[in-house]
């Protein structure tokens, strides 16, 4: 189902009042200056450094992005929050996607590495991600792992930014008692892959300016 969005995103798209970035580049440079924004602006607590993580890793993804394979093709529609939870099934096959309110035009490997770090404690078919990739690229809309990658540690800054303005605010709906262990764990997992990604001893960027 996400494939078959990827395939034909950008003509559902053409219709809607947004931006239309000129690739994939442009895309997700764009995404990456809207989540600096909401992460400089979550107000900091005594003793919390830990946002000043997710602004170094924010700007190590700009500096990513350029050298990404493919990135000069054309941004299509991406759902931004996939995963089985937001998907409708009826007689064991998909019959919706909801939730759309993080939906841009994109790069589809955002997707996919949404779907894995939902999945990656599930069973099959979930939780394979072998076979995810084989229908994905069998619909027609291949995607190199490097791109999967490089938003897998955008996804988790993302996820580390919701959570944070949601501990923010008191907790939202559930209350701090789910948020806040939530947060640890996007940043922790933030921090892990930040760390492989760029070495044992990096050299972060400084966040820099807005």
């Amino acid at each position: 189902a996400i494939a078959n969005l990827h395939a034909d995103g950008a003509s559902r798209a053409a219709s809607l009042a947004w931006a239309k970035p000129a690739s994939i580049a442009e895309a997700t440079a764009a995404e990456l200056a809207r989540w600096r924004i909401l992460a400089s602006s979550l107000p900091a607590s005594p003793g919390d450094s830990d946002d000043l993580l997710v602004l170094c890793a924010l700007a190590w993804l700009r500096g990513a992005l350029g050298s990404l394979p493919g990135v000069d093709g054309a941004a299509t529609l991406v759902q931004g929050d996939t995963g089985p939870g937001n998907v409708v099934f009826a007689d064991g096959r998909v019959s919706a996607i909801v939730d759309w309110e993080l939906a841009h035009l994109g790069d589809p490997a955002e997707d996919l590495a949404w779907v894995a770090q939902r999945c990656a404690s599930l069973p099959a078919p979930f939780g394979d991600h072998a076979a995810r990739r084989s229908a994905h690229a069998a619909a027609g809309t291949s995607v190199p792992e490097a791109r999967v990658d490089f938003h897998a540690v955008f996804v988790r800054a993302r996820c580390a930014v919701i959570t944070g303005r949601t501990v923010a605010v008191g907790g939202g709906a559930l209350g701090r008692s789910v948020y806040a262990p939530e947060r640890h764990r996007f940043r922790l997992e933030l921090a892990d892959m930040l760390l492989a990604a760029v070495g044992a001893d990096p050299a972060l960027a400084e966040p820099g300016p807005l």
